[in-house]
């Protein structure tokens, strides 16, 4: 359940060419959703998606229709949120991200940085301080914290927290605690597990758990310097042109009688030259 990239994606081009949108790769979280990563490692045709030229024309340009006729009322905020992240970081879109809103037209350039530490981890401990590693993704410091907090909860609780991956395997080997089930994830509409829950919660935002003292720099990190930039999208003349050209053919546009622009918005990706 949820909004799902083949009924958003109204056009995406990359490198000045136009692909069919079909090139994301799907995952879920719990707080934001479906999430769609572009250019992943687990897409086989991934070596596609490189660009040697810096500027917009060279990047990702994606048009999208956010559904905001599909919200619920409790939802405050419109709009899609993205992030910039090496090809093998684990994205956690609750620590980091950049919301655009629709209506708009965001342009956000990208400036590569890495650091290489003159350290590493042995493979063994490496694993035990990222779970993440049975998915393909590389250690980084957000995913040695959650890896320290999810273990707690489910040696405390019996369950996994519903708002991070529950790996059974990993889980069971770094805890050392093994159930002949699949570990469920846990239900906080029981109060005794809700109550569980919390307090883990609270133990680990107040580190008092040690996750963040216990979690070394990455071995490699790699960051993206961004600078954003926005402007209305489309324009009221604009707006007759799109529905003569783009838009009468789609049926997954919201709602083109009305006024769409308030649900769909424009973004590019690109690299700034240094």
């Amino acid at each position: 359940m949820g909004h799902m990239i083949e009924d958003m994606l109204i056009r995406c081009h990359f490198n000045q060419e136009k692909y069919p949108g079909l090139n994301f790769t799907h995952s879920f979280s719990l707080q934001h959703g479906n999430c769609n990563t572009f250019a992943s490692f687990q897409d086989k045709s991934r070596e596609k998606w490189t660009t040697v030229k810096a500027g917009p024309l060279y990047g990702l340009v994606l048009e999208l229709d956010v559904q905001l006729h599909e919200y619920l009322n409790t939802t405050p905020v419109g709009g899609v949120k993205i992030m910039i992240h090496g090809n093998r970081e684990m994205p956690f879109l609750e620590d980091a991200g950049v919301s655009v809103a629709p209506g708009l037209y965001t342009s956000i350039g990208i400036r590569k940085t890495s650091k290489d530490w003159r350290i590493t981890l042995e493979d063994s401990i490496e694993e035990n301080k990222n779970m993440f590693s049975q998915m393909g993704f590389d250690y980084s410091d957000s995913a040695c914290q959650k890896t320290c907090f999810q273990p707690n909860v489910y040696k405390a609780c019996r369950c996994c927290e519903s708002s991070l991956p529950c790996i059974d395997d990993a889980l069971k080997k770094v805890t050392g605690h093994f159930m002949n089930s699949a570990i469920p994830y846990c239900n906080t509409l029981i109060p005794e597990i809700d109550d569980c829950v919390y307090k883990i919660e609270t133990t680990f935002s107040t580190n008092k758990l040690g996750c963040a003292t216990a979690c070394p720099p990455s071995c490699k990190q790699t960051t993206f310097a961004t600078t954003i930039s926005t402007g209305l999208w489309p324009t009221a003349a604009y707006k007759n042109l799109m529905l003569k050209r783009w838009y009468l053919n789609l049926n997954n546009l919201s709602n083109p009688s009305d006024d769409f622009t308030q649900s769909i918005l424009r973004m590019e990706v690109f690299f700034t030259k240094a």
